[in-house]
């Protein structure tokens, strides 16, 4: 299904060997940039959010910078334009009138805790069935260890396997896509990193997915009531 496909960032270095994240801090950042290499392995996210437009992606950070070695003279990580990123888009839930389910799967819980969890490698994340989940770098503070994302078959998603009809779709497409962006970016946006929600893309897309799955509610009751009124006449 088009757009539908529930990927992750998997940093090279994750496995049984485990993984050494960076921690974030917030400050001052050099002019342009959203985010500054202060030594190997602490990164300081600017205070100020990016503007024109721009924007400042932890996903792309640890794609293109942390783990892939990017460069630049002063060690900063520059704003970029949207269309710069593999972004999530809306535009996978205005493809649907109706939201595609998937299959839940059994077993899918943490073996052991429960989430946010935090993991050294993905097999501190294994899950009831025997299989493991991925254990992801998140942006947190002095913390270097990941974060266990959840699978999307998990007790944490019920409330959208609750609006799974029997046919396998969700009605209201847009919670259907909230969910869905919730278990891509999960590991990212369980930060205590102050400057985060205001500078990360990562949060912006989630809040827009909540704040138009919840203006989709309110417009389906107030249809309902319209036709309960309009049937009583």
């Amino acid at each position: 299904m088009k757009g539908f496909v529930l990927s992750l960032v998997l940093c090279a270095c994750v496995g049984v060997s485990g993984l050494t994240c960076p921690y974030f801090s917030c400050g001052t950042v050099p002019s342009g940039a959203c985010a500054q290499k202060m030594s190997s392995q602490w990164i300081q996210l600017s205070t100020t959010p990016c503007t024109d437009g721009s924007f400042c992606s932890a996903q792309r950070m640890f794609e293109d910078w942390w783990w892939y070695a990017y460069t630049a003279v002063d060690n900063t990580y520059p704003c970029l334009a949207l269309s710069a990123y593999n972004h999530i888009s809306f535009a996978e839930a205005d493809v649907y009138t109706e939201w595609p389910c998937m299959q839940r799967l059994q077993d899918k819980d943490l073996a052991e805790g429960s989430h946010p969890k935090d993991c050294a490698s993905n097999h501190d994340c294994q899950l009831q069935d025997g299989s493991y989940s991925l254990c992801l770098c998140g942006v947190r503070t002095i913390n270097l260890n990941g974060i266990c994302s959840p699978d999307m078959s998990s007790a944490l998603f019920s409330t959208y396997w609750a609006g799974c009809d029997s046919k396998g779709f969700i009605q209201e497409r847009d919670m259907g896509f909230y969910y869905s962006v919730l278990q891509r970016v999960y590991h990212l946006v369980q930060s205590d990193v102050t400057c985060a929600p205001q500078l990360l893309w990562e949060f912006s897309i989630l809040q827009d997915a909540e704040l138009r799955m919840n203006s989709g509610a309110q417009a389906g009751v107030l249809l309902s009531l319209l036709g309960l009124i309009v049937s009583a006449l």
